[in-house]
């Protein structure tokens, strides 16, 4: 089932770090995300999950809402709603396609193989992810981004700035 598209009110959504892939960096943006929203709207939609509860969980799109949420006088953004029996393997592939404008630093790629491994053997995040997240062919490769996330926080980070 394809996603549905509808304005869904800030006080529905709900916030997780399940499919986050800069937990560490969560409600810091950029002056310039924040003014481009301001001056033209969201142009990218943020992508939800619709929960059993008729909340919804944000997939993609954190800091946009986050941003409109504090700025905009509506009290509602247009968002992709993604059906509750989405699979996690298609949400995965929307997580990674969603971030695809800019290039992933070593610790999102980290962060996204730990998403992964909840859903996937690392054979399977090999096989279907290793050519986009730029890795090795290998689980060794897998396990190494994997100690990445092991590192102190604020190591973490500049890692994650370059």
């Amino acid at each position: 089932m394809l996603p549905s598209f509808q304005h869904v009110l800030f006080h529905q959504l709900t916030f997780t770090e399940n499919w986050n892939l800069h937990p560490w960096d969560n409600d810091h943006y950029s002056k310039e995300l924040k003014d481009s929203i301001l001056q033209t709207g969201i142009i990218h939609p943020p992508y939800l999950l619709r929960q059993p509860d008729k909340s919804f969980e944000v997939i993609s799109g954190r800091k946009r809402l986050i941003i409109a949420d504090r700025y905009f006088k509506s009290r509602k953004a247009g968002c992709f709603i993604l059906p509750e029996n989405f699979t996690a393997e298609s949400t995965l592939d929307l997580v990674l396609t969603d971030q695809s404008c800019l290039p992933l630093s070593l610790a999102e790629k980290a962060r996204f193989i730990e998403i992964a491994a909840r859903y996937m053997t690392k054979e399977e995040i090999v096989e279907k992810f290793a050519d986009r997240l730029e890795i090795r062919e290998s689980t060794s490769a897998t396990d190494e981004m994997l100690e990445l996330l092991s590192l102190d926080l604020t190591i973490i980070e500049e890692i994650h700035r370059g």
